[in-house]
Order: structure tokens, then sequence, then C-alpha cells
């Protein structure tokens, strides 16, 4: 069987026709797009306090000797109280910032419909090969208006319904 490079031609276009149908029918057709950024942000300062007491004790002893050679002792203590004190303590800042986006992309139902048309003509007597195309648009609605031609030089218009 040898093509002519007319029905190459024709077969190409109804290939590529339906490729491109095909692609466009596997698209979706709302697409959500949705973006969330948490931001957390978080300062520790750190404190702490240490109190450390020192006692120390002081301890005089006077001893009075008089002339007649009597002794008065006095004993005084004393105490000394010292303290060292370190503070350390913690405090925790928390800052968070949210942001959300919700995009939403929705592709419109008004596709192009491209059909590819064949018959039998049998008005001549013999029976012909007869091929075309046919173009339909939605252009109201469910109602849908196109052109179709033949290659027996037929050529036409069409109304429809979509349900």
């Amino acid at each position: 069987m040898n093509l002519t490079t007319r029905n190459k031609v024709i077969i190409v276009v109804i290939y590529t026709a339906v490729v491109a149908a095909t692609g466009a029918y596997l698209v979706p057709t709302k697409t959500k797009i949705e973006t969330k950024i948490v931001e957390v942000e978080k300062k520790v300062d750190t404190k702490a306090e240490d109190a450390a007491s020192k006692t120390h004790k002081v301890t005089t002893i006077v001893v009075v000797t008089k002339p007649d050679g009597e002794k008065n002792s006095t004993t005084t203590i004393s105490y000394d109280n010292s303290k060292d004190t370190k503070t350390n303590s913690k405090d925790v800042d928390t800052d968070v910032k949210q942001s959300d986006t919700l995009k939403e992309v929705t592709r419109g139902d008004s596709k192009v419909t491209i059909s590819a048309l064949g018959g039998v003509d049998f008005s001549r007597g013999a029976p012909i090969v007869v091929y075309g195309a046919s173009v339909t648009k939605p252009i109201l609605g469910p109602i849908a208006c196109g052109v179709w031609g033949l290659t027996n030089g037929v050529v036409g218009a069409s109304i429809g319904l979509t349900f």
C-alpha cells in the first residue's frame, strides 16, 4: 500500500490534533497551590542566682592584770557574716510568624472540538470514499456551533447541544 503525499499530510495533521486534544483533556480543570510559611524566632537569656554565706567567728580575749595581782579576763566573741550572691536567670522570648497563601487556577470549559469525518458516497453509482473534518465550539452554555467539509466538495455548518 503506497500512501500519497496528500494522505501522509492528512495522517500527520490528524495525529497532531489527537495528541494536542489528549494533552488538553488530561490537564486538570482546577489547580490549587497552597503555600504555608512558619517562622519561629526563639531568644534565650540565662541568668542564675547562687548565694553563698560565709560566717567568720572572731574571738577576742582581753586579760587585765591589776597591780595587786588579780587577773580579769574579758572574752568577746563576734561573728562576721559575708554573703556572696551570683544571679542566674533564664528568659525565653518566642516570636511566631505565620503566613498562608492559597492560589486557585481554574481552566474554562470553552473547548474547541476537532473531528475527523469519513464516509462512502453512493450517489454516483460506484462507491467513492469521502473524508473530511469538523470543527465545533460551545458558544452559549451547552449550545455549540461548527463547520465541516468533505473531500468531494460538500461543506456545511452544524449546531448542537452538549450534555
